[in-house]
């Protein structure tokens, strides 16, 4: 793969972030007080659902070779 094409992909990438970020800032601007405390909580319980999966996968991966492919099929879905 060549270089260029790396570093275009990295460059593009990050403002596809920053693009993101605006956009859930800019959304979150428009919600109440109680709203915005409400939404750190639940973001905090996926995150913690999300590593909890994430490492129960990565050791099933270890013991039963085809999760690799499972995952893949799951995730277009």
């Amino acid at each position: 793969m060549p270089t260029d094409y790396r570093i275009g992909l990295i460059i593009y990438q990050l403002f596809d972030y920053l693009h993101s970020v605006y956009v859930v800032y800019d959304r979150i601007q428009h919600l109440s007080r109680l709203d915005r405390f409400t939404i750190l909580p639940v973001l905090l319980i996926q995150v913690i659902f999300s590593v909890g999966l994430g490492m129960i996968l990565a050791i099933m991966n270890v013991f039963v070779r085809d999760v690799g492919q499972f995952v893949t099929i799951l995730l277009q879905f």
